[in-house]
C-alpha cells in the first residue's frame, strides 16, 4: 500500500496546550518566529480522515519519541551569522523532551538517532566524553527502553568495541549479540504488524574502529580514491592516521557547492560511511521476509540514505548499493518510513515507492527559551502520526534544510486556524 502524507499544521491546540504545558508556550506562526509544534499524519491506503473531519483520534497501536543529535558538550556556542549551535542548553531541550513524553501516552521506547555529544568532548583536548554522557542520560530518564543509533560523533567519542560493550547502561546501541545493524521489533512493534531494522552506516568508514583506533587504512582509500583533497594531503604527510590529521586539509576544495544539482560528489569525507556488503545482504533478506509476511518496515539509520532528502554533506557513501535493493519492486514496498539524524536542519521526501524518509531537527539549533526539537511517533493501524516541536530556523540554516517533518505550511488537506 501507498503512504499519503497528510501534514496539518495542527488545529488541536487543546492536546498542545495539554502534552505541553511543563513547557514554554508555543509562539504564534509567523515565518521564523519561534518554535513550531507541528501535527502531521502519513498515511497507509485511506486519506487520514480524523484529521480534518473529525476531532477524535484514533488511538496508537504503539508510540515512541524521538529525539537526535542532542550532541551535547560543556562548551561555549559557536558559529556565526545565522548559524549558532546552542551545545549547554542541549540539555534544556532534554528536558523539555522528557517532560513532554511523560505528559503524553506511554511510549513503547525512544530513539536517539546518533551523536548524542559532541565530538569536541574528545577532540578538543577536554576527553570528558563519559562524563558528558552521563549528564545527558541523567537527563533522558524517561522510564523506557532508549535505543541508539551509531553517529560519527558516538566515534569519535569511543572505540567501537566501548560502544558494543555499552558506554552507559541505560543506552542500547547494538543488539544481544553485539551488532551494530539488527532487527529491533519489541512485542509492541510486532503485534502492530511491524519491524524496524537499525542499519550500520558507519561500518565502512575513516573512523570505523572509534576513538583511539586510527584511521582505517582501506575505508581511507576508498575516501581518497573519491576526493583527491585527502589524495593530496596523504602525499605529502603519509603518517596522518587522526580525524585531526584530516583536517589539515579543505575537504571539499574544488567540489560543487551544497545547494548545487548533482552534488553528490560531497558526501566523500570522514563525516559519513558506508555499509558493507554483508549488511547489505541482510537488510534484502529482512525485507524479502517481511514482504513475504506482510509486515511493514521502518528503516532507522543516523546517516541520510537518499539524495533527495539529503544536504549531500550527509549521505551514505553508497547510497546507490542501498536504493538498488529498497527501490526494488519486490523487496522495497514493505518499507513504509525512513528516520534519520545527521542534518541538523532536518528534511523530508517521499519516494517513488511511496516511503517517507524523516529527518529530525537537532537540539543543537535551539535557542535557550525555546522548547526545542523532539517528536513522538504515534503507529495506527492505517496511518503514522508525528507531533513534536522544531526550532524556527534562520534563512541560513533553513538554506540546508531538504524540507521538515513538522512544518508550518498547510496543505489543502489540512484543517487550519
Amino acid at each position: 500500500m501507498a503512504f499519503y502524507r497528510k501534514l496539518a499544521q495542527h488545529s488541536l491546540r487543546r492536546f498542545a496546550s495539554q502534552a505541553s504545558r511543563h513547557l514554554p508556550k508555543p509562539v504564534p506562526m509567523k515565518a521564523d518566529v519561534g518554535p513550531i509544534f507541528g501535527l502531521g499524519a502519513i498515511t497507509l491506503g485511506a486519506a487520514a480522515w480524523y484529521l480534518h473531519k473529525s476531532s477524535v483520534r484514533p488511538p496508537a497501536l504503539f508510540s515512541f519519541g524521538v529525539i537526535t543529535d542532542i550532541q551535547y558538550a560543556d562548551i561555549d556556542d559557536k558559529g556565526k551569522r545565522g548559524k549558532v549551535r546552542y551545545y549547554r542548553n542541549a540539555l534544556n531541550v532534554v528536558d523539555n523532551a522528557v517532560r513532554w513524553w511523560r505528559a503524553g501516552p506511554p511510549l513503547a521506547f525512544v530513539l536517539h538517532a546518533g551523536d548524542i555529544i559532541d565530538g569536541a568532548c574528545a577532540y578538543e583536548g577536554l576527553r570528558t566524553s563519559k562524563t558528558a554522557l552521563g549528564k545527558v542520560m541523567q537527563r533522558l530518564d524517561i522510564g523506557c527502553l532508549l535505543i541508539g543509533l551509531i553517529g560519527n560523533h558516538e566515534l569519535y567519542n569511543f572505540s567501537r568495541a566501548e560502544l558494543r560493550t555499552g558506554v552507559h547502561e541505560q543506552l542500547h546501541l547494538t543488539d544481544g549479540a553485539g551488532s551494530f545493524y539488527y532487527r529491533f521489533a519489541p512485542p509492541a512493534v510486532e503485534s502492530a504488524g511491524w519491524r524496524l531494522l537499525v542499519v550500520d552506516p558507519f561500518e565502512i568508514s575513516v573512523l570505523s574502529g572509534g576513538y583511539g583506533m586510527g584511521l582505517h587504512r582501506e575505508s581511507l582509500e576508498m575516501l581518497c580514491n573519491h576526493n583527491s583533497n585527502f589524495r593530496e594531503l596523504l602525499s605529502t604527510k603519509p603518517q596522518t592516521d587522526s580525524l585531526a590529521g584530516l583536517d589539515e586539509c579543505d575537504w571539499f576544495k574544488g567540489m560543487p557547492r551544497k545547494q548545487e544539482p548533482g552534488d553528490v560528489a560531497r558526501r566523500w569525507t570522514p563525516l559519513n560511511g558506508a555499509m558493507s556488503e554483508r549488511q547489505m545482504k541482510w537488510i534484502a533478506d529482512e525485507l524479502r521476509e517481511a514482504t513475504c509476511l506482510g509486515i511493514n518496515v521502518g528503516i532507522l539509520s543516523h546517516v541520510i540514505l537518499r539524495p533527495e532528502v539529503a544536504n549531500p554533506d550527509c549521505l551514505l557513501w553508497n547510497y546507490e548499493d542501498f536504493l538498488r535493493i529498497v527501490d526494488d519492486a519486490e523487496l522495497g514496498s514493505c518499507v513504509k518510513l525512513y528516520i534519520c539524524g545527521h542534518q541538523h536542519e532536518g528534511g523530508f521526501f517521499k519516494d517513488d515507492r511511496g516511503a517517507y524518509h524523516c529527518v529530525f531537527e537537532s537540539p543543537l539549533l535551539s535557542k535557550p527559551g525555546d522548547p526545542g526539537a523532539f517528536a513522538r511517533i504515534d503507529v495506527l493501524k492505517d496511518a503514522v502520526r508525528v507531533v513534536g516541536y522544531s526550532p524556527a530556523l534562520t534563512p541560513e540554516q533553513e538554506f540546508d534544510a531538504r524540507g521538515h517533518v513538522l512544518t508550518k505550511d498547510c496543505n489543502p488537506f489540512t484543517l487550519c486556524e
